[in-house]
């Protein structure tokens, strides 16, 4: 219940913060061209509703953006892989310090189907941790098939931090994403281990048991 509320609060703060403020100026914009469209010197209306195009896709844009966060129709239209791949390439466009090395040994049809939300929402939370905590300038991203378990490693070079020193609650904001990925993972049927000291680089580990 709590990372539900979480994520209901992180999409009304998207929501006000990029659509909300996008749609305001596009009102105002409007009220203004229709007030002053009986002026003798009032600007042209297709010149004046022409500049409102580039707000509009802005907005459009955003909301593509929101809906990718919240899950991916490359997910459903192309499968985990895909989506992991253009991940990685987004991550790598906002974050070009930052180099990510893909390792996937495993076909798409070998991933049980509903491990693949799960994880793709752990790869998205562990790579938000890195970019917020660790201040790592590359990271490894591991998928593969070992004795019956399928294994995601997700690797970086960072700071590191004391893992039973965030349990207990030194940093909560980092504390939740920890404990949202363990419990995604638990709950479909896995496990998660993290290894992290400090300026030895984290390792997130999550597996799952598969035919």
């Amino acid at each position: 219940m709590t990372a539900q509320e979480k994520e209901r609060a992180l999409i009304a703060m998207e929501l006000h913060d990029s659509i909300g403020q996008t749609l305001t100026a596009i009102k105002f914009t409007l009220e203004n061209i229709i007030v002053n469209a009986d002026s003798p010197s009032a600007t042209p209306s297709v010149e004046a509703l022409s500049a409102l195009v580039p707000t509009v896709q802005s907005a459009i844009e955003e909301v593509r953006r929101i809906c990718a966060s919240l899950r991916p129709s490359l997910l459903d239209d192309f499968g985990i892989l895909v989506t992991l791949s253009w991940f990685c390439r987004e991550f790598q466009k906002a974050y070009p310090q930052i180099h990510i090395e893909q390792n996937i040994f495993l076909e798409e049809e070998e991933i049980p189907e509903h491990l693949k939300i799960v994880v793709f929402r752990i790869v998205q939370e562990a790579l938000h941790n890195v970019v917020k905590h660790s201040r790592a300038h590359s990271i490894t991203l591991s998928l593969e098939k070992t004795d019956s378990r399928m294994k995601l490693d997700i690797q970086d070079d960072g700071q590191g931090f004391h893992v039973q020193e965030i349990a207990s609650g030194g940093d909560p904001q980092r504390g939740m994403g920890l404990a949202g990925m363990k419990e995604r993972t638990e709950l479909s049927g896995g496990s998660f281990t993290i290894h992290s000291s400090r300026e030895a680089g984290t390792v997130v580990t999550a597996s799952w048991p598969i035919p």
